[in-house]
């Protein structure tokens, strides 16, 4: 294989196979009131070291890592989110809705990075460092969901008990 070939293929899936660093693609952007939203942003293939992913649950889709930017909004529901990195990401004033899914992430499963807000009920979240991190002054609202992982709050931020939640 020729060098600007194997370029080619680390840019591609085959990242992991071929031993070769590779970064996160570009995130797909929608349009929104006067600000930038991106969701479902694709993830970079890992360095092969990760635990295969697990079958999705009934009544679920997979989902890219959801991420929203700007002062937009958006809403998730009925998704699976597993990944290595970041589950859910406000990067903003943003506000993200989740309702009856699923956030497994090697990093942080919900993570608030300015005044943004997560509202999110009938749901499932697991981070490896932390279920939710929230080094602004963000918020998330919770009702009935569990929580798995460490609430680091190293800004301003606040989560929200709206009942029936359980943290683990």
């Amino acid at each position: 294989m020729n060098q600007s070939t194997a370029a080619a293929a680390c840019l591609l899936a085959l990242a992991p196979a071929l031993g070769c660093a590779s970064s996160p693609a570009p995130a797909a952007k929608e349009p929104g009131a006067g600000a930038e939203a991106v969701t479902r942003a694709p993830v970079a293939p890992s360095t092969g070291t990760a635990e295969p992913m697990a079958a999705v649950p009934s009544g679920l889709t997979r989902s890219d890592p959801v991420v929203c930017v700007g002062a937009d909004s958006v809403a998730v529901d009925h998704v699976y989110v597993e990944t290595d990195a970041d589950g859910v990401i406000v990067r903003g004033s943003c506000k993200i809705t989740i309702k009856d899914s699923v956030v497994v992430a090697g990093r942080y499963a919900l993570l608030i990075q300015g005044n943004g807000d997560i509202v999110i009920e009938g749901s499932r979240v697991e981070g490896k460092t932390a279920s939710v991190a929230i080094p602004g002054t963000g918020m998330v609202r919770a009702r009935t969901t569990k929580f798995k992982g460490y609430v680091s709050l190293t800004g301003g931020g606040d989560v929200v008990d709206g009942g029936g939640n359980t943290f683990e």
